[in-house]
């Protein structure tokens, strides 16, 4: 509970000093061409979100994964190569990434990032904040409007239809 309040205070004071301008949201992201997405913790909504990752190689998008090391394994063949993955020496004791996560994500650069979890996890919110993007889209979640620029809210408990409608959200875009 204490390391979490810590955690919170450190991101708010570090993603203060971040200024979201404000974007037109048409058609931004039909028009990426790449995309970092952050790959749900919970096994049940990392199964059901891969639907996602076939829909994105459709559109030709260059993905690329955030996702834990043992998951790599579970991936699509062609998702594979394009991992940024993350094992528990990657996760600071305040539950933020490390400082070589750290260097990791701030070198990736993407038109959009897309963070799948929707669970309220600083860990997930932080690092979508650390790459260099334009957009961030999340789930609405404690705390969301400091990390995401475009939040998607859905409360249904069905992880498969919670990211059946998560895509039909991001198609209008």
């Amino acid at each position: 509970m204490v390391k979490e309040q810590i955690a919170s205070y450190i991101v708010r004071r570090k993603l203060k000093k971040k200024l979201n301008p404000e974007i037109p949201f048409n058609r931004l992201f039909r028009n990426a061409t790449s995309i970092l997405v952050i790959m749900p913790g919970n096994e049940s909504d990392f199964y059901s979100s891969k639907k996602l990752l076939k829909i994105f190689d459709e559109y030709n998008k260059d993905v690329i994964l955030l996702t834990h090391d043992f998951r790599v394994s579970l991936l699509p063949i062609k998702f594979k190569s394009h991992v940024i993955d993350y094992g528990l020496s990657d996760i600071s004791r305040l539950q933020l990434p490390s400082r070589s996560l750290t260097e990791k994500l701030k070198q990736v650069k993407v038109n959009v990032v897309i963070d799948m979890n929707r669970d309220d996890n600083i860990f997930y919110s932080y690092s979508a904040n650390l790459v260099n993007s334009p957009l961030r889209i999340g789930v609405k979640k404690k705390n969301s409007d400091l990390y995401y620029n475009l939040q998607f809210v859905d409360y249904i408990d069905n992880s498969e239809i919670f990211y059946e409608n998560f895509l039909h959200f991001l198609q209008m875009f």
